[in-house]
């Protein structure tokens, strides 16, 4: 009896510390106010939990709402990621092409398309990125989410 007593109580605080443990993790994705009361743009991955292309992850303040990899016929994956940003709707484009230039990659004018502004971004060493941002997507949002950015790549093919 006093061993299963002592093994609840073992199994007990190993839970309570896993519980600490990730509740530290947490805080620490969370994006830091700035001044004004806003998460800092400028925190990397300010919380993500998702990594695009070549490992980009925004510096503005996203929510993973989706993420899937659909096979190709060659090996490689189409790679498919919807978040919702937080950020007002007039800089999020200049926030986007800002963090794409910064990752080495070329950003193309940005071009309307089914009511989306599209960014098309490449690097011939990381490939060819696509991001549809949505102002009013007809997804249902949380009231601080501004909108949806779609973003869809492929590996890089791997030279023989």
């Amino acid at each position: 009896m006093k061993l299963r007593v002592m093994l609840f109580a073992a199994a007990a605080l190993v839970l309570v510390a896993c519980g600490e443990k990730k509740s530290e993790q947490n805080q620490a994705a969370t994006p830091t106010p700035d001044a004004a009361g806003t998460p800092s743009a400028t925190s990397p991955a300010a919380g993500a939990d998702f990594a695009l292309m070549g490992g980009y992850v925004p510096t503005f303040e996203t929510r993973l709402r989706s993420k899937r990899d659909e096979p190709l016929a060659d090996g490689r994956f189409r790679h498919v990621v919807i978040v919702e940003y937080n950020v007002a709707d007039d800089a999020i484009g200049d926030l986007l092409a800002a963090d794409l230039k910064a990752r080495g990659l070329g950003v193309k004018d940005p071009v309307e398309r089914n009511g989306a502004i599209r960014y098309v971004a490449q690097n011939s060493k990381v490939g060819r990125l696509t991001a549809d941002i949505n102002k009013e997507p007809a997804l249902k949002l949380p009231p601080q989410a501004q909108g949806t950015i779609y973003f869809v790549w492929e590996d890089v093919a791997k030279e023989q």
